[in-house]
């Protein structure tokens, strides 16, 4: 959230003047500041502009995992139309842009912070269904269904934050200025007790209670992955590539809560401890907001060094180069029969269960699979797009 407003003025003290040390005069944090948040700024849309656009654009890149990366994306770049207006408002210590934008930007704030941990708890839960279930999985782990959790996400950050935009609104500070500020009473004891309130709220739907969800399926996704044997039939770059994207989601846990821990502290810190108001605290909290700003910029640098498939999804957006035509594209034109994928999967009742996928029609829009399970042939047709996730899944070297 935008500096200072989540800290309850009750319980911090003033200088002899009254007034804030960081209200008397200009100082060179108020360039270094409006700086590194158009540098976050920056930074962040670019890069998750990447990631949407790859996603999108590249059909190996519509799985299951990179649909819930591609919604806290979209979250991150919402979230950086805001900090322009933060950084100005820093550097001319005063709220100058009205009720209705100090309501959104903090409101884009407050999504961020919820919708990011939503997404992060939805991609852990998807880990370890793919890893300890990925047959009973198999059937909801599909693009469509992903679709639709992210639509609840957004769903449920919006009523979870739904506070901030009845009481978000420009504060009159003691030396005249204006902040844009949750306002939640007119009252000390009101505001003492709503601030209070909303700390722990957020601090519990926001962190605790996402984190022990994430942990206690990492914590049974290991124990399934110790405890498993290696499976006949099962391939070795496929279990690898289940290991890359698993490791890249704990990572992407990890950095979060080194980005939020410190922010979450300063805040309970401060329910308990009456905090004088200097010039190190001033800055301490600027670097610790700082540094939850910059979780949004830093998940696409991320998804480079973790992720093969999205490093050359990026060289070939950077470079402006084509994609590979899959043999599902309709860029294939053919008229001729064409082989396209097969595998034969282990079933957890001794069986066995092969998949073929043949095009068959013309431009390559119309495809045929044939499913022999147990020794029983079953063939269906196709569209192109509904081959592309069967495709997909198919591939060894796709991230599951």
């Amino acid at each position: 959230m935008e500096p200072f407003e989540f800290l309850p003025f009750d319980n911090l003290t003033y200088d002899d003047n009254g007034t804030y040390p960081y209200h008397q005069g200009w100082t060179i944090t108020h360039v270094i500041i409006p700086f590194i948040y158009g540098l976050v700024c920056f930074v962040g849309i670019c890069g998750n502009s990447l990631v949407i656009y790859v996603v999108l654009r590249y059909a190996k890149m519509k799985t299951v995992t990179n649909i819930y990366i591609m919604n806290l994306a979209m979250a991150d770049v919402l979230f950086m139309f805001g900090i322009p207006f933060l950084a100005a408002s820093f550097a001319l210590r005063n709220w100058p842009f009205g009720t209705v934008m100090c309501k959104i930007v903090l409101s884009l704030d407050a999504i961020n912070m919820f919708s990011s941990v939503f997404n992060l708890t939805v991609m852990s839960v998807d880990r370890y269904l793919a890893v300890v279930h990925p047959v009973k999985s198999a059937d909801f782990r599909r693009p469509r269904i992903a679709k639709v959790v992210n639509v609840c996400v957004w769903v449920a950050s919006i009523v979870v934050i739904s506070p901030v935009i009845v009481v978000a609104k420009p504060t009159e500070q003691m030396d005249g200025s204006y902040a844009c500020n949750l306002h939640w009473s007119d009252t000390e004891e009101g505001l003492a007790f709503w601030s209070t309130a909303f700390i722990a709220y957020t601090f519990v739907i926001g962190f605790v209670a996402p984190l022990i969800i994430i942990a206690v399926c990492y914590t049974l996704l290991l124990r399934k992955v110790k405890s498993a044997s290696a499976r006949a039939g099962v391939r070795g770059s496929r279990k690898r590539s289940r290991r890359k994207v698993t490791r890249m989601v704990i990572v992407m846990v990890v950095v979060f809560i080194i980005c939020w821990l410190p922010f979450y502290t300063l805040q309970l810190v401060n329910l308990n401890v009456q905090l004088q108001v200097t010039p190190f605290l001033v800055g301490s909290y600027h670097f610790i907001v700082t540094l939850s700003y910059a979780n949004s910029c830093v998940n696409p640098i991320l998804y480079a060094l973790l992720s093969e498939n999205f490093k050359k999804s990026y060289q070939k957006a950077i470079c402006r180069r084509d994609a590979s035509i899959d043999a599902f594209t309709t860029h294939d034109a053919s008229h001729a029969r064409r082989r396209v994928n097969s595998r034969t999967v282990p079933q957890q009742n001794g069986g066995t269960e092969s998949v073929r996928i043949e095009m068959r029609s013309l431009g390559g829009n119309v495809l045929r699979s044939s499913l022999e399970r147990n020794g029983r042939d079953r063939s269906r047709a196709y569209h192109a797009d509904t081959v592309r996730t069967i495709s997909n899944d198919l591939s060894p070297e796709k991230e599951a």
